[in-house]
């Protein structure tokens, strides 16, 4: 793939201003495949902490339920809102 080369459009002929800044935009911040890598190590930490939480949740509410002894429906009220 062809890298773009911003100072070639900075310094263009017939190209407006506006359009020597959007190509510009897109030169600067165009994504590597560095940036792709990082977005899906995200995603995946992402998606592992909600897990994770599920899990965490799915342990506590029971343990609540005994040495709190709150009502079932408090403790479906306090798990809900935690998954919010």
């Amino acid at each position: 793939m062809e890298t773009l080369d911003p100072h070639r459009f900075v310094l263009g002929e017939n190209c407006s201003l506006l359009k020597r800044h959007q190509m510009l935009c897109i030169c600067v911040n165009s994504f590597s495949k560095h940036k792709y890598i990082v977005c899906v190590f995200l995603l995946l930490f992402a998606q592992m902490a909600d897990a994770m939480e599920m899990m965490i949740l799915s342990i506590l509410a029971p343990q609540l339920h005994c040495e709190w002894r709150l009502p079932s429906l408090e403790v479906a009220l306090l798990t809900s809102v935690i998954a919010l």
